[in-house]
């Protein structure tokens, strides 16, 4: 093996840390720079395959969002069609944020997705069943926030304690404000 193919092997890996935060980006820059020798780098020309596939993926995923609010507002399916698709949205998103996520990915986006869809379907259960309901649809709000808190705690997941608290903030001042 030559040095040249060594080096494009070496350099792959650094920039697979750099991407996955395997490594401080500081550490992850000085060592591309001491083996591109100073060259500039293509990053994306870098990347193994898996990688791009994996942002693919990801935007396909995120996707999920826009698909969940036309099947909910947008089309005359029957409610429990929706369910379903709302919950295999759900399921395939935890899934993938999950087998992603052992793998160093960066999933913020996944989970966001997933808890997003899983509000909107809480929300769609508490207007078919309970029509209208204020206080059942601020229940049903604040609970989502406090799930969003506690995955945010066990997770450390900073935006989701920060969205759920805002969340319950909005909600109280609305109720405030609204009545």
């Amino acid at each position: 093996m030559n040095m040249d193919k060594r080096k494009q092997i070496i350099i792959k890996e650094i920039l697979f840390w750099k991407q996955n935060k395997m490594l401080p980006e500081k550490y992850c820059d000085y060592l591309l720079t001491l083996y591109s020798e100073g060259e500039e780098l293509n990053s994306a020309a870098h990347l193994p395959r898996f990688h791009r596939s994996y942002r693919i993926l990801q935007a396909i995923l995120l996707l999920f969002i826009p698909i969940s609010l036309f099947v909910l507002y947008f089309t005359e399916m029957p409610f429990i069609m929706q369910m379903a698709i709302l919950t295999i949205f759900v399921v395939l998103l935890i899934g993938a944020g999950i087998y992603y996520g052992r793998k160093g990915f960066f999933v913020q986006f996944i989970f966001l997705s997933a808890a997003l869809i899983f509000l909107f379907f809480t929300i769609k259960i508490n207007d078919k069943f309970l029509s209208g309901n204020s206080i059942s649809l601020y229940l049903i709000i604040l609970m989502n926030c406090l799930l969003w808190i506690a995955v945010g705690k066990t997770k450390k997941l900073l935006y989701f304690t920060i969205s759920g608290i805002a969340g319950i903030f909005i909600t109280f001042a609305f109720i405030l404000f609204h009545s």
